[in-house]
């Protein structure tokens, strides 16, 4: 990134936060992890290849993005949250790709518990469809 990018960060974006995966190379630059993102830093995130990771905590009403190459675990415990908070009902994390139409889509999730309702946890999640679609993962995967 270079020193105008960094600078317009600081002065007009809420959040944007480097996370260094500890396993990449030396020479692997920091992922960074947007919060409540515009449409432009989603493109960000998603890059190339249009997948992406998010956490969404229902308590704060945040959603956190980042690049797919960096898992869930580091990502959260980068912006402060604990390796308990990552599994709580409050919290839904996933992986999303991005359609044709630009729009991204939940493609999977590793801590939704089978015995959840997909209309409960919808209704908890629904704001973050402004971001990303849940709602057909949610119905297919959970009861």
């Amino acid at each position: 990134m270079g020193r105008a990018t960094d600078l317009n960060r600081l002065l007009f974006e809420e959040y944007v936060k480097l996370v260094r995966d500890p396993y990449a190379g030396k020479g692997t630059p920091p992922v960074p992890v947007f919060k409540n993102p515009s449409a432009k830093e989603m493109r960000e995130a998603g890059g190339m290849m249009g997948a992406i990771r998010f956490t969404a905590d229902s308590k704060t009403k945040t959603l956190y993005v980042w690049d797919h190459s960096l898992i869930h675990h580091h990502a959260t415990k980068g912006i402060g949250y604990s390796y308990y908070e990552y599994g709580a009902d409050y919290v839904l994390s996933g992986t999303a790709i991005c359609n044709a139409g630009g729009r991204y889509s939940m493609s999977g999730s590793d801590t939704l518990k089978p015995n959840l309702k997909a209309s409960e946890v919808f209704k908890k999640f629904k704001w973050v469809e402004k971001w990303i679609d849940i709602k057909y993962y949610l119905h297919t995967m959970l009861k």
